[in-house]
């Protein structure tokens, strides 16, 4: 519906109230453009004209007026959270490695001494603490080594399966 309602003497839209109406129609129709929509939006601001359809569409774009800004602060708001977030994170994140840091320049070991703890127990001999580290070591790659064994036999389970069903 491209027409053009301009009053050459003031420069506002002018539409008769049948006109105002088919553009009411054309709206709810949904084949007007953005810019269409929002002269209509601004013609039934200013119109003195009334009916069920122009007051029927005044609320309908009021009501979209209105929830169109209510999102748009609702966007605002959760962007400045997310900064609140970002930013509160990032000082927690300096805090832990403040302490951290605070936390293992305090300790009083050195860097050749061993260090263990066992069952809540300080273990400071450095024979005692290499054996029990060799110790789970060994565990730790006995521990690989029967896992990697049963995978492979599984894998081999599947083969001959599959070879068996071709």
């Amino acid at each position: 519906m491209k027409q053009d309602h301009t009053n050459s003497a003031t420069g506002t839209d002018v539409l008769s109230k049948q006109q105002l109406e088919q553009m009411i129609e054309c709206y709810f129709a949904c084949t007007l453009d953005e810019q269409q929509e929002a002269t209509l939006m601004r013609l039934l601001a200013e119109s003195p004209h009334h009916s069920d359809a122009i007051d029927e569409a005044r609320v309908v774009m009021g009501y979209y007026s209105l929830g169109k800004s209510l999102e748009q602060r609702q966007h605002h708001h959760a962007r400045h959270y997310s900064r609140l977030l970002a930013a509160a994170a990032a000082v927690a994140v300096l805090i832990g490695v403040a302490l951290a840091v605070w936390h293992h320049q305090s300790l009083s070991t050195t860097a050749d001494q061993c260090l263990a703890y066992v069952n809540g127990k300080v273990v400071t001999d450095a024979d005692v603490v290499m054996n029990l580290l060799s110790n789970d070591l060994d565990a730790v790659g006995d521990a690989q080594a029967a896992v990697e064994d049963n995978v492979m036999d599984q894998l081999h389970s599947i083969g001959t399966a599959l070879d068996e069903d071709n």
